[in-house]
């Protein structure tokens, strides 16, 4: 089996016909034909089912294809990483839930790298954190672990995908609002409070079991009257500033976000929110990785002297 009979393989799949395929890929029809045949012979099952309108997959063909994209993706992020390039270029990649603060910690990052750089940042569901750093897309993520209930489900993900956690911190939660918000200059909060209010969440689609929501606070305070639902930091920054609506989270908001009119007030009676941080077992981090960990402790351990402050 070879990389070059997957990419036939996942080119047909994708084209649903050889000669279309053969025209992508530039190579000749009965080459193409004759490789896939001959990887077919080798698996000992049909991973297409031939007729006049095309070729689709079969049963094992879909589990195949699947397997064959995980293998090709890795494949180029080898060959990403491992390229010869002219003069050093940094490379980095993190994948996180919805925190502001993994966003300026990234911004600060790329100020203080000089020279050639790729840095990624995917903002990221909770479960496409771990999914994503097992795959290698990333080396290192970041999200939240809440409650006894929870963490059991989020350990046992993190070990079948062959991961390692540690404990950044943890922080009162606490409710991003305009500055303008009503409730804005309140030096605490309760729930009921907020009622009034819409509030902003994260999509995590249908598929997603609800122990891996980021809103971990859903089972103390039942279901909201108006939610506004959305899938990134972007969208949540402008609701804040246009609407009355609030989103809870880890309450470390950055001098930018304030300058833009934005406040944090802490929400007292829901469980706090453990946030961590995990890699690839026996990975060892980058310098840039090592930096980024350090500079989220800073974050953090500045949040919570703030918090004990008040």
């Amino acid at each position: 089996m070879t990389v070059k009979q997957l990419e036939y393989v996942l080119a047909v799949a994708q084209c649903g016909s050889l000669s279309q395929a053969a025209l992508r890929l530039y190579v000749a029809q009965p080459t193409l034909s004759e490789m896939i045949q001959n990887l077919e012979q080798e698996l000992g099952f049909s991973i297409f089912a031939r007729s006049h309108s095309g070729m689709t997959l079969t049963a094992d063909g879909e589990e195949f294809v699947t397997d064959a994209q995980s293998v090709l993706e890795q494949m180029r992020y080898l060959e990403r990483r491992y390229e010869k390039r002219t003069g050093e270029c940094h490379r980095f990649s993190v994948s996180s839930t919805h925190f502001y603060f993994t966003e300026a910690v990234f911004a600060r990052i790329s100020r203080e790298l000089e020279g050639k750089c790729t840095l990624r940042h995917l903002d990221s569901r909770k479960l496409d954190v771990i999914e994503e750093v097992a795959r290698g897309i990333s080396e290192l993520g970041i999200l939240n672990d809440y409650g006894e209930g929870n963490r059991g489900y989020i350990l046992r993900e993190l070990k079948n995908h062959g991961l390692e956690y540690h404990v950044l911190g943890s922080l009162t939660p606490t409710a991003f609002l305009s500055s303008h918000h009503p409730l804005a200059k309140r030096q605490s909060l309760k729930i009921e409070e907020l009622r009034p209010y819409p509030r902003c969440t994260f999509f995590q689609g249908p598929l997603i079991p609800r122990q891996f929501s980021e809103e971990w606070f859903d089972e103390e305070v039942g279901e909201w009257d108006r939610e506004l639902v959305v899938q990134d930091n972007g969208t949540v920054t402008i609701l804040l500033q246009e609407t009355d609506c609030f989103s809870i989270g880890s309450g470390i908001i950055p001098e930018a976000l304030r300058k833009l009119g934005l406040t944090t007030v802490p929400v007292v009676d829901i469980s706090d929110n453990t946030v961590i941080w995990t890699k690839k077992k026996g990975h060892e981090l980058s310098e840039i990785g090592k930096r980024y960990v350090e500079l989220c402790k800073e974050e953090i351990e500045r949040a919570r002297e703030s918090q004990s402050s008040i």
